[in-house]
């Protein structure tokens, strides 16, 4: 008698034998028990994961000659039994690949008339459904529609989307799922205690990974396994067997990647290709290893359900290496390369320039944590020193601009604009700031709204203070470029640039932005140095427009003096002090 294969040996005979399906096998129970068959069933799902058992199954329970319709075939009457040997006049597996045409259907099309020959039901079960053209399926659908009381079609595809919907839409669809590891696991460890087999879980456990959910694709494995090994099989003979790369060679590319061993990684490649491994197939499973990592460290090792105990504690140790963002990147950077690597004749090179990537590869910081750690490096000196500045600049601010001239302002006819005017607050208000104050304050207000604010910012960047009447500070703008679309933009944040002006002025000014206030030659230049210099005034650019006393320019250059110092508290120019860097380009994007 010729050697039958594990996967058909052990196939089941019963919908309970069915592994990681439950959800299929109580409905078709169900409607067995309460005789709600239907005429037409798609089951759908990836290979070997049991449609085809299932559709034999659900032929043998409806057709036994053993109290039939039953949810348990007896598997020893006639029917029973020609039906697992695929011998039944009544039950016809077609193979949809090979019958596809119009005229395999029109003969199908005929046949259904015919009464069944032993069973209650005449049954068409087609494997590789959605292999049939469109003129066949077009050629099926009045059958589907109306079928004769007496046959049921059941359709196997592995890809439903490719059916037609007017068929789906006649049918009863199930989806099969892909079959859990540890259920895999179980069964394999269940065969081979009934083959007398011996066999370490690292093993049932590398072969239930490479089975990709697929039952039938392990045990095929098995198979395989066992004509190579006998009946003893350990890890490191399997992995020769069926050519599957150890766990340990990935930790130690992550180990060569972490201490950015470029020799190593050279050695590395040399290695891998030595070995004979497909590189397409390592990076595969690279990608697979990274994401173990990053779902360790997002959740934790209990989360990795499908890898072999014994290896959680090495992802453990090893994602304390790397953040979630140098994970990410890992990923999308081994990504590209599988990409490359396929049309390549020169896969070795890429391979190599992946690794150099990843070894040269910067960890991510978060500037944010950088900020405060610095920021918690000197925590007395910033609390101490800080009040005590802020009140210095304030006394000289006031000293500077006593006696200082508004700019001259130039009157520019421009259109009349239709545009809402800021309304002063009820009641007389004894105002307390003047322009002098504004100006004095006006760099570090557009520092704030720039980044809160950027579209904002932006407009007011090209802005200056020209008057205050009652509660409401008049800007003027350095060009006559602005329209009141970019107007109608600073009135909807009104309020909020009357808190900002309260934060800084301590008190509330309502902005009102006129176009016919345009800055002479000298002032426009001032405020131009101003909005390129980090938004703080330069003194020479002020001294075009408004000359001063000696003395008025001494207490100005005090007062720039110490808004530099101010401005060296920025977190973020600390942060290019202590780690000598520069920065290169800011960017915003706005919505205008």
């Amino acid at each position: 008698m010729s050697y039958l294969v594990i996967a058909r040996k052990y196939r089941p005979m019963l919908f309970d034998d069915v592994i990681g399906q439950e959800h299929i096998t109580t409905t078709l129970k169900n409607a067995i028990e309460s005789n709600r068959i239907a005429h037409a069933y798609i089951f759908s799902g990836p290979r070997g994961v049991g449609k085809t058992t299932t559709a034999r199954i659900f032929a043998k329970a409806i057709n036994c000659e053993k109290g039939g319709p039953t949810i348990i075939p007896c598997n020893e009457c006639l029917s029973c039994t020609e039906i697992t040997g695929g011998r039944s006049l009544d039950v016809l597996e077609i193979d949809g690949a090979s019958n596809r045409g119009i005229d395999e259907i029109r003969s199908l099309r005929d046949n259904v008339r015919y009464m069944p020959v032993r069973g209650g039901y005449k049954i068409y079960i087609i494997d590789e459904f959605h292999m049939i053209t469109k003129d066949a399926f077009n050629a099926l659908l009045k059958t589907l529609e109306e079928p004769p009381p007496q046959v049921i079609f059941i359709f196997a595809t592995t890809e439903p989307n490719k059916i037609l919907p007017t068929i789906l839409s006649r049918c009863q669809r199930f989806d099969f799922k892909r079959v859990p590891i540890d259920k895999i696991v179980g069964r394999l460890r269940y065969i081979c205690k009934e083959e007398k087999i011996t066999i370490d879980e690292e093993s049932l456990f590398a072969m239930a990974q490479m089975s990709d959910g697929g039952m039938r694709d392990s045990l095929t494995l098995l198979d395989q396994v066992i004509s190579f090994c006998g009946i003893n099989i350990k890890i490191d003979q399997l992995r020769d067997a069926l050519g599957i790369i150890n766990v340990d060679v990935y930790f130690e590319l992550t180990n060569i990647i972490h201490e950015k061993q470029t020799a190593e990684g050279f050695k590395f490649a040399a290695k891998i290709l030595d070995a004979g491994w497909d590189i397409t197939e390592f990076l595969h499973g690279f990608l697979e290893h990274i994401r173990n990592m990053l779902m360790t460290r997002a959740c934790g090792a209990q989360a990795l359900t499908e890898v072999f105990e014994g290896y959680r504690k090495q992802y453990e140790h090893s994602v304390s290496y790397f953040s979630e963002q140098d994970l990410l990147r890992m990923m999308n950077l081994v990504s590209e390369t599988v990409q490359r690597v396929k049309w390549s004749i020169k896969q070795k090179f890429i391979f190599e320039l992946m690794l150099m990537k990843l070894i040269q590869m910067e960890n991510t910081v978060q500037l944010s944590d950088l900020i405060r750690k610095i920021e918690s490096m000197e925590p007395n000196e910033n609390n101490s020193s800080e009040p005590a500045l802020k009140k210095k600049v304030n006394s000289v601010a006031t000293t500077a601009y006593t006696n200082a001239s508004v700019p001259t302002i130039q009157n520019i006819t421009t259109p009349n604009l239709n545009l809402t005017q800021a309304k002063p607050s009820s009641g007389s208000m004894n105002i307390e700031v003047g322009i002098p104050q504004v100006e004095s304050k006006w760099g570090a207000i557009l520092s704030k709204v720039k980044l809160e604010k950027i579209r904002v910012g932006a407009i007011l960047e090209h802005a200056f203070p020209a008057e205050i009447i009652q509660d409401v500070l008049h800007v003027g703008f350095t060009h006559n470029d602005f329209t009141g679309f970019h107007i109608e933009i600073i009135h909807k944040e009104r309020e909020y640039l009357s808190k900002v002006m309260k934060e800084f002025l301590g008190q509330r000014l309502h902005i009102q932005c006129d176009l016919k206030r345009i800055a002479e030659k000298g002032y426009r230049e001032s405020i131009l140095s101003e909005t390129t210099e980090d938004h703080y005034p330069v003194v020479e650019s002020v001294n075009q427009a408004t000359p001063t006393s000696d003395n008025s320019q001494k207490d100005r250059v005090e007062l720039f003096k110490h808004i530099r110092e101010l401005e060296q508290k920025d977190p973020l120019k600390r942060l290019i002090e202590i780690f000598d860097c520069e920065l290169i380009e800011v960017s915003h994007k706005t919505n205008t």
